[in-house]
């Protein structure tokens, strides 16, 4: 009785490992979808919006530096918006992830919060492309903000 025991305790630790491990790779696979509609539609590295301004990257606060800071910001704000209305509650935005239309479109087989994330990242996107890019604000000092 105690081998049995012992073998679905294991068993249970393991599929929790392999569940936490999923939702890693789908959120990397989110990431990525959201990296290729920025390249796509700016023609730019995404990692050079990673650390620019106040909100651009993890962690964004403080005032809004240029038309750039503006778009991560309200993507940001379109994410928490996500959670506080329940749409992507209890993490579901970090695992969560969807499949692009074309450059920067979402596709129609998304639902949900996946959709929705699309959304947002689709929004971004679309207006990183429209605002100037100003190198002074590349890997900001986040200190000014």
């Amino acid at each position: 009785m105690k081998a049995i025991i012992t073998s679905l305790l294991i068993l249970v630790i393991l599929l929790a490992g392999k569940a936490e491990q999923s939702r890693r790779e789908k959120r990397w696979i989110a990431i990525y979808e959201f990296s290729r509609m920025i390249k796509c539609t700016t023609h730019r590295s995404p990692l050079s919006y990673n650390r620019y301004g106040c909100w651009c990257g993890r962690g964004g606060s403080g005032k809004i530096v240029d038309a750039t800071d503006r778009c991560c910001y309200e993507h940001d704000m379109c994410y928490k918006s996500l959670v506080n209305s329940g749409t992507c509650g209890g993490g579901a935005w970090w695992w969560t992830n969807y499949k692009r239309s074309g450059c920067n479109g979402c596709s129609l087989s998304n639902s949900g919060c996946g959709a929705e994330l699309c959304y947002c990242d689709q929004t971004a996107a679309r207006c990183f492309s429209r605002a100037s890019f100003n190198t002074a604000y590349e890997n900001y000092d986040k200190g000014k903000c």
